[in-house]
Protein backbone atom coordinates (compact mmCIF):
# COMPACT_ATOMS: atom_id res chain seq x y z
CA UNK A 1 0.00 0.00 0.00
CA UNK A 2 1.11 3.84 -0.81
CA UNK A 3 0.35 4.86 2.84
CA UNK A 4 2.05 1.15 4.66
CA UNK A 5 1.53 -2.07 5.68
CA UNK A 6 -2.56 -2.98 5.82
CA UNK A 7 -3.09 -6.36 6.49
CA UNK A 8 -5.85 -7.78 8.09
CA UNK A 9 -7.11 -10.91 8.83
CA UNK A 10 -10.14 -12.72 10.65
CA UNK A 11 -10.26 -16.40 11.81
CA UNK A 12 -14.06 -17.11 12.50
CA UNK A 13 -14.77 -20.31 14.45
CA UNK A 14 -18.23 -21.67 16.60
CA UNK A 15 -16.86 -19.86 19.65
CA UNK A 16 -15.82 -16.82 18.80
CA UNK A 17 -13.42 -15.14 16.10
CA UNK A 18 -9.95 -13.52 15.87
CA UNK A 19 -9.46 -9.59 14.20
CA UNK A 20 -5.88 -9.37 13.35
CA UNK A 21 -5.14 -5.64 12.61
CA UNK A 22 -8.64 -4.39 11.58
CA UNK A 23 -7.22 -0.91 12.52
CA UNK A 24 -3.95 -1.04 11.14
CA UNK A 25 -3.02 2.86 12.56
CA UNK A 26 -3.57 0.68 15.55
CA UNK A 27 -1.63 -2.87 15.24
CA UNK A 28 -4.44 -4.43 17.21
CA UNK A 29 -5.46 -8.23 17.73
CA UNK A 30 -8.88 -8.53 18.52
CA UNK A 31 -10.18 -11.56 19.91
CA UNK A 32 -14.06 -11.85 20.25
CA UNK A 33 -14.87 -14.43 22.84
CA UNK A 34 -18.12 -15.45 24.92
CA UNK A 35 -16.85 -13.55 27.84
CA UNK A 36 -16.06 -10.14 25.67
CA UNK A 37 -13.44 -9.25 23.72
CA UNK A 38 -9.83 -9.04 24.29
CA UNK A 39 -6.77 -6.76 22.75
CA UNK A 40 -3.32 -7.76 22.43
CA UNK A 41 -1.26 -5.21 20.96
CA UNK A 42 2.20 -6.24 20.07
CA UNK A 43 4.62 -3.73 21.61
CA UNK A 44 6.67 -2.61 18.28
CA UNK A 45 7.28 -3.62 14.67
CA UNK A 46 9.97 -6.49 15.76
CA UNK A 47 7.49 -7.93 18.39
CA UNK A 48 5.22 -9.07 15.10
CA UNK A 49 7.55 -10.50 13.29
CA UNK A 50 9.79 -11.72 15.71
CA UNK A 51 9.86 -14.97 14.57
CA UNK A 52 10.20 -14.22 10.91
CA UNK A 53 13.19 -12.23 11.52
CA UNK A 54 14.76 -14.91 13.27
CA UNK A 55 14.30 -17.92 10.40
CA UNK A 56 15.64 -14.97 8.02
CA UNK A 57 18.57 -13.96 9.86
CA UNK A 58 19.10 -18.02 10.49
CA UNK A 59 18.88 -18.70 7.08
CA UNK A 60 20.90 -16.13 5.67
CA UNK A 61 23.56 -16.78 8.00
CA UNK A 62 23.42 -20.47 6.50
CA UNK A 63 23.94 -19.57 3.11
CA UNK A 64 26.70 -16.87 4.01
CA UNK A 65 28.39 -19.95 5.80
CA UNK A 66 27.72 -22.52 4.13
CA UNK A 67 27.89 -21.06 0.16
CA UNK A 68 24.72 -22.15 -0.42
CA UNK A 69 21.63 -20.18 -2.52
CA UNK A 70 18.82 -18.41 -0.25
CA UNK A 71 15.53 -20.77 -0.45
CA UNK A 72 13.46 -17.87 -1.74
CA UNK A 73 11.34 -19.74 -4.41
CA UNK A 74 8.53 -17.21 -4.19
CA UNK A 75 10.70 -13.99 -5.45
CA UNK A 76 12.99 -16.35 -8.08
CA UNK A 77 9.16 -17.67 -9.47
CA UNK A 78 7.02 -14.80 -8.91
CA UNK A 79 4.42 -17.38 -7.36
CA UNK A 80 2.91 -17.14 -3.89
CA UNK A 81 3.40 -20.60 -1.85
CA UNK A 82 0.46 -22.01 0.00
CA UNK A 83 -0.04 -24.28 2.78
CA UNK A 84 -2.55 -26.04 4.46
CA UNK A 85 -3.66 -25.74 8.05
CA UNK A 86 -1.53 -28.66 8.92
CA UNK A 87 1.47 -26.57 7.26
CA UNK A 88 2.04 -29.03 4.59
CA UNK A 89 2.75 -27.32 0.72
CA UNK A 90 -0.41 -27.45 -1.20
CA UNK A 91 -1.10 -26.48 -4.88
CA UNK A 92 -3.59 -24.02 -3.98
CA UNK A 93 -5.40 -21.89 -1.11
CA UNK A 94 -8.27 -23.70 0.34
CA UNK A 95 -10.86 -22.09 2.46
Amino acid sequence: MAAGQGDTTKIIGREGKIAVNTQSMLNRVNMYESTGIRREIPPDYYGRFKEAFITEANEFTACCLDDTTPPKESLGTGRKIEFDESGNRTQRGRL
